[in-house]
């Protein structure tokens, strides 16, 4: 798992850093991933933080959800703003339904 995140964390080429996102949002072990991408959050490198918050918007669970929770109050303005995102789009659906019944 260490190997898959790592290798996540340092691609620069889009297609080939999908491929491995969606490697990982399929791996067994989800939990050990959120947490190791959580770290790449606190990477000193801007693309890294933005590679790690993307990788956990692709990550099912609550897990990963939580880690983006936090993300919420990041220093890093784009980290804050694909953890944002991605949240709002998961609790939209449910305000919807909610509202219309």
């Amino acid at each position: 798992m260490e190997a898959l995140v790592e290798a996540v964390l340092g691609e620069t080429e889009p297609n080939v850093a999908g491929a491995l996102r969606w490697a990982l949002a399929r791996s067994d072990d989800g939990a050990d991933a959120t947490s190791l991408l959580a770290d790449g959050l606190g990477s000193p490198v801007a693309a890294v933080r933005e590679r790690a918050v993307r990788c956990l918007a692709a990550m099912p669970g609550d897990e990963a959800a939580a880690r983006l929770r936090d993300a919420l109050a990041h220093p890093d303005a784009v980290v804050r703003g694909h953890a944002a995102l991605v949240l709002g789009r998961v609790a939209w659906p449910m305000r919807s339904r909610r509202s219309s019944t």
